[in-house]
């Protein structure tokens, strides 16, 4: 997104404000906001989770998945969110839409694995962590060392 924010003197032109509306333009793109603007308030809403801020950070990834909602990680992260909070219900939906977006989110995939998990759906868990794990063939990320962790605990247990 090459978006630039519209002048003072025309800032929302009925052309653009009906290009949104149409679903050309997300809010985002409308208001002028770049990429390296919504990658510094997903930090800011990281940082939130860390500290454990999760409603805070709900705050922040709400308002990022409004102004962009195309955006797979903005969803996962709230799907993240829900189930740290034990939101089982929001964070399947969350998750499910975030995969929707795309579905090679292994982030997404491993979440969900563990919702399913927490509600005894094995084979369903089995077969999103089995995916995300084969998504990271490099082994280099940490979300598919856990899903690596959770399939062998599935496995003994």
């Amino acid at each position: 997104m090459t978006a630039k924010r519209p002048s003072v003197d025309e800032p929302y032109s009925k052309d653009r404000v009906d290009r949104w509306v149409a679903g050309e333009l997300t809010l985002a793109e409308l208001d002028g906001f770049s990429d390296a603007d919504l990658k510094q308030i997903a930090v800011t809403g990281h940082r939130l989770v860390e500290t454990g801020q999760l409603g805070d950070a709900a705050i922040i990834f709400k308002g990022l998945v409004a102004l962009s909602p195309k955006v797979s990680y903005f969803h996962t992260a709230l799907g993240a969110i829900a189930l740290a909070a034990g939101n089982l219900d929001d964070a399947t939906a969350r998750l499910d839409e975030a995969l929707a977006l795309d579905e090679t989110n292994a982030e997404a995939l491993v979440h969900r694995g563990e919702v399913r998990l927490l509600r005894g759906l094995v084979k369903e868990a089995t077969a999103d962590l089995t995916v995300a794990i084969a998504l990271d063939a490099g082994k280099e990320r940490a979300c598919t060392q856990r899903a690596r962790g959770l399939l062998s605990s599935v496995r003994t247990g």
